[in-house]
C-alpha cells in the first residue's frame, strides 16, 4: 500500500511547478536558518517546526539553483505524507483487527486532497504525521509512551498551532486516565511540564523577536475577537490606510464549517465516516471517547478560520486520520457479513485506490 501510494504521489508530482504562498515562506525561513546557523534574530514565525526540519535537510545538500531546494521541499513533504500510514495502521489496530487496519491505512494513503496537499511543500503532512503518532502513543498502556506523546504534542504545536488544541484534549482526557491511580497530580504535572519544556523556549524567542506572534498570543488574540461588542473591526495597514472588516461570526463559522466538512468527506468518507461516528457513540470506551474528544477539540481552529470565513479545506485535514478510524467500523460490519472476507478486503482496497486515481485525475488541476 505504501509503495503504491508513494508511486502515485510521485507520478502526479511535477518538478517544473515552483512552490508558492505559505510554502514559500517556509522555504525562506528555512534558508535563513541554514545560512545563519541558527534562528534569525531580527524576525520570527509562529510555526517554525517545518522550516527547522527543512533547514537541517538543506544543510546536507549544496544546490546551485533555488528551484532545487523547492523541489527537495516538495519531495520531502510527499514522502512524509506517505509514511503516515504506518502509525495510522497501528492506531486503527487499537480498534479493529489487523486486516481491517490495512483498509483504514489505505483510505488515508489515497485521500485525493492529501495527495494534492503533499505536493505543495507545506507543513500539513508533517503535522498530521505527528498528530497521528501522538494519539497512538497516548492510547498505549505505557507511562513511557504517555510521556513521549506529550513531547510529540509539543513538537506538533511548533509545526502548526492546532497542536496546542491536541494538547488541551489530551490534558482533559488525562483526568479520566489517572482517576484510579495514586499520586495523580505529580504524574499529571510531569507530562504537562514535558509539553511546555518543548514549546516555551520557542514561544519566548518569538515574543522577544516579534511580540504578539507566538502561539499563545495568537490563541489569546483570536479568542478575544469572539467577545468584541462591535460588528466591525478596523486597523491601519502598512501604507497607513484604514481597513475595516466585518467581525467574525459564529453563525458564519457553523455554515462554512459544515459546508467544508461535507466537501472533504468526498469521496472516501462521505458514507462511512458519519456511520462510524454513530457506532463510536453507541458503544463508548475510553479509547473511543479519546478519539471523539480529540476530533471535536482540534476542530476548533477550523471553526475559527471559517468564522471569517477563510474558505480553505486544509484546516480540516488533521481530522482525516480520525475519519479513517470512524470509517473502518462500518466497513468491518459489512465485510463480516460474507464468508470470503480476505477477498472482499482486497476488492475494497482496489476500489479505494481506483476511486482516488479517478477523483484526482478529474478534479485536481496541477
Amino acid at each position: 500500500i505504501w509503495a503504491i501510494s508513494l508511486g502515485f504521489r510521485m507520478n502526479v508530482y511535477d518538478p517544473t511547478i515552483p512552490i508558492l504562498l505559505d510554502a514559500l515562506n517556509f522555504l525562506s525561513y528555512s534558508i535563513d536558518i541554514n545560512v545563519l546557523g541558527g534562528l534569525p534574530e531580527n524576525y520570527a514565525v509562529s510555526k517554525p517546526g517545518w522550516s527547522i526540519l527543512l533547514a537541517g535537510l538543506f544543510s546536507v545538500f549544496d544546490f546551485s539553483e533555488t528551484n532545487s531546494y523547492m523541489q527537495l521541499q516538495r519531495i520531502t513533504s510527499i514522502f512524509i505524507s506517505s509514511i503516515t500510514i504506518f502509525p495510522l495502521y497501528f492506531l486503527c489496530n487499537v480498534f479493529v483487527e489487523k486486516k481491517y487496519s490495512i483498509v483504514g491505512a489505505t483510505m488515508f494513503a489515497f485521500v485525493p486532497r492529501l495527495i494534492e496537499n503533499s505536493t505543495y511543500g507545506t507543513a500539513e503532512p508533517l503535522f498530521i504525521l505527528f498528530l497521528t503518532t501522538t494519539i497512538l502513543l497516548f492510547l498505549k498502556n505505557s507511562k513511557k509512551c504517555l510521556y513521549i506523546s506529550f513531547l510529540f504534542a509539543g513538537i506538533s504545536t511548533l509545526i502548526r498551532p492546532e497542536g496546542f488544541f491536541l494538547f488541551l484534549a489530551m490534558s482533559f482526557l488525562l483526568i479520566f486516565k489517572f482517576k484510579n491511580e495514586k499520586f495523580k497530580f505529580p504524574k499529571y504535572l510531569s507530562v504537562i511540564t514535558i509539553f511546555f519544556i518543548v514549546l516555551l523556549p520557542f514561544a519566548l524567542y518569538t515574543e522577544d523577536t516579534n511580540p504578539g506572534t507566538s502561539v499563545f498570543s495568537r490563541i489569546i488574540g483570536s479568542s478575544a475577537q469572539y467577545f468584541q461588542t462591535s460588528d466591525e473591526e478596523s486597523y491601519v495597514s502598512s501604507d497607513n490606510r484604514l481597513i475595516t472588516t466585518s467581525k467574525i461570526s459564529a453563525i458564519t463559522g457553523i455554515e462554512y464549517f459544515v459546508k467544508h466538512l461535507g466537501w472533504v468527506l468526498i469521496p472516501m468518507f462521505i458514507i462511512t465516516a458519519p456511520i462510524g461516528f454513530i457506532l463510536f457513540i453507541k458503544n463508548l470506551s475510553y479509547n473511543r471517547i479519546t478519539i471523539i474528544v480529540i476530533a471535536i477539540v482540534i476542530s476548533i481552529p477550523a471553526f475559527y478560520a471559517y468564522s471569517y470565513p477563510i474558505q480553505e479545506t486544509k484546516y480540516l485535514y488533521a481530522l482525516f486520520p480520525l475519519f479513517c478510524i470512524f470509517s473502518i467500523l462500518p466497513l468491518k460490519l459489512f465485510i463480516e457479513k460474507f464468508q470470503k472476507k480476505n477477498i472482499l478486503i482486497a476488492i475494497i482496497i482496489a476500489i479505494l485506490i481506483l476511486t482516488s486515481v479517478l477523483f484526482y485525475n478529474y478534479k485536481v488541476d496541477s
